[in-house]
């Protein structure tokens, strides 16, 4: 307010020079010290540069695209013992996901069992999704912890008894990988309830 209130009188001031040499009544500004030091200098609109927002990213050039690419093409071949793990790296390249594969992806209810018995192995199962490496397969438990997180290239796992109490509840989820290491669906899965609870 008090910077508008300077700009106006300044305004005056400036007309009132240029006008014919009329005495005119002398307008004076009292500037206390208060004034002085809490005005910034303002800059002219028609000088100041319109910026982006901190949080603005560019886009890569064409010439960053092309040695990607390059980069891309050197890589060295996916071993085909080992299954694929998703990869890392944040600048890549994700085609659109096929949506037609992941449809049919989730649980496979026919071989899945929703108790298990502490103390024996816990086998999970899924339906296969075409184009997939591998699966990732975790379990976590009620508190949301990730006790274990394997990779298979079966649509199967066994987690070992000893990730498991008798008083606890678990679940496990899974999805697949392309053969670039890239998750390609959702995750799915189900909930484990041991059998020594009340149903």
């Amino acid at each position: 307010m008090r910077l508008m209130t300077l700009l106006m009188i300044g305004l005056l001031l400036t007309a009132c020079a240029q006008q014919a040499p009329t005495p005119e009544p002398e307008v004076t500004v009292e500037v206390t010290e208060e004034l002085a030091t809490a005005a910034p200098t303002a800059t002219p609109m028609s000088l100041e540069r319109p910026t982006l927002p901190p949080t603005w990213t560019p886009s890569p050039s064409a010439a960053d695209d092309t040695s990607q690419q390059a980069e891309e093409a050197t890589a060295a071949p996916i071993d085909n013992n080992e299954p694929a793990a998703p990869t890392e790296d944040p600048n890549a390249f994700i085609p659109p996901t096929a949506l037609e594969a992941c449809n049919s992806f989730g649980e496979d209810r026919t071989l899945n069992q929703r108790t298990f018995t502490p103390g024996a192995p816990v086998q999970v199962f899924w339906t296969p999704v075409e184009g997939a490496a591998s699966y990732s397969v975790s379990l976590v438990n009620s508190t949301g912890s990730v006790l274990e997180t394997e990779y298979t290239r079966e649509t199967t796992y066994v987690f070992s008894p000893e990730l498991f109490t008798e008083n606890d509840l678990y679940g496990w989820e899974a999805y697949p990988i392309d053969p670039a290491g890239r998750q390609m669906c959702i995750s799915r899965g189900a909930e484990l309830v041991p059998d020594t609870l009340p149903q």
